[in-house]
C-alpha cells in the first residue's frame, strides 16, 4: 500500500473590475497593492498599479508567496462624444441677436448663464461657453462676441422751406461713410428741391439709415406795378 497527502494551496485574489468605457482624456487606474508577492502585466510591466489612458485588453497575472498564480483582465472602451461648436468669435452690431446652437442628440446643457437648453440667444458682447453631456462624457465650446455701437442717424422731422431756400440736413458720425438717395457721400447735405432725402450712415459692419420729406413752397407773387407819377395832392392805392 501507499498513500500521498495533497495540500490545496490558496490562489492569489485578482480583479480588475467590471468592463468599462472611458471618456476621451479619462484615466482609468488599475490597483492591486497588496494581492500577491509579484504582478505581470499584458504590456510585461510589474508596478503594482496600472493607469490605462486608452482602449483595449488589460490583463493581470499575480503571483502569491506560495508560487500560486491567478488572472483577471478588463476591456476598457474610449467613448466617442459628438464634437460641439459653436463657430468662431463675432463681431455684430449692437441691437442684433446671434443664436448659439449646440444641440446634440440626447444630451445635456449647461451655458455659461447657467441656462439648460440647446440653444442661447446672445445679445451683448462677452465669451460664452456650453458644456455637453452625452451619458457619462461632457464636451464642452466657447465663442466671444463683441457688439459694436450703431450709428447715430437722425434725419429730424419731415421739412418745408421757401422756394429757393437750401434745407441742409447733418449726420455726421467720426469714423463714419455716407451714402445719399442721390449718390453723394458727404456728412452733410443740401438741396432746394422737393422730395425724399435718403441717408444710410456705415461704422464698420454696421450701418443705419433714416428718411425725411422735403416740401418746398412756391413764392407768392406780388406786383405794384409800373412806375407812377402823382400830381400834389393826389392819392395812389396800392393793391
Amino acid at each position: 500500500s501507499d498513500a500521498i497527502v495533497l495540500t490545496a494551496l490558496p490562489a492569489p485574489s485578482v480583479d480588475l473590475g467590471n468592463d468599462t468605457t472611458l471618456c476621451p482624456g479619462e484615466a482609468l487606474l488599475l490597483d492591486l497593492t497588496g494581492t500577491g508577492a509579484s504582478v505581470l502585466w499584458q504590456d510585461g510591466s510589474t508596478a503594482w498599479t496600472y493607469n490605462v489612458i486608452g482602449a483595449g485588453t488589460y490583463t493581470a497575472t499575480v503571483t502569491g508567496e506560495n508560487g500560486c498564480t491567478a488572472q483577471d483582465a478588463i476591456s476598457v472602451l474610449v467613448a466617442t462624444p459628438s464634437a460641439v461648436d459653436l463657430g468662431p468669435d463675432a463681431t455684430l452690431c449692437a441691437g442684433s441677436t446671434l443664436v448659439l446652437d449646440a444641440t446634440l442628440p440626447g444630451a445635456n446643457y449647461l451655458w455659461s448663464d447657467g441656462s439648460t437648453g440647446p440653444t442661447l440667444p446672445a445679445t451683448a458682447g462677452g465669451t460664452y461657453w456650453v458644456q455637453v453631456s452625452q451619458g457619462t462624457c461632457a464636451v464642452s465650446d466657447s465663442i466671444t462676441l463683441t457688439f459694436l455701437p450703431m450709428p447715430i442717424v437722425a434725419l429730424g422731422p419731415d421739412l418745408t422751406v421757401c422756394d429757393g431756400t437750401a434745407a441742409t440736413f447733418d449726420v455726421t458720425n467720426p469714423g463714419a461713410s455716407y451714402l445719399w438717395q442721390d449718390g453723394s457721400t458727404g456728412a452733410s447735405y443740401s438741396t432746394t428741391t422737393a422730395g425724399t432725402v435718403v441717408v444710410t450712415v456705415t461704422m464698420g459692419p454696421c450701418a443705419a439709415s433714416d428718411t425725411a420729406l422735403l416740401s418746398v413752397n412756391p413764392l407768392p407773387s406780388v406786383d405794384l406795378g409800373p412806375d407812377v407819377s402823382l400830381c400834389e395832392f393826389e392819392v395812389l392805392t396800392l393793391d
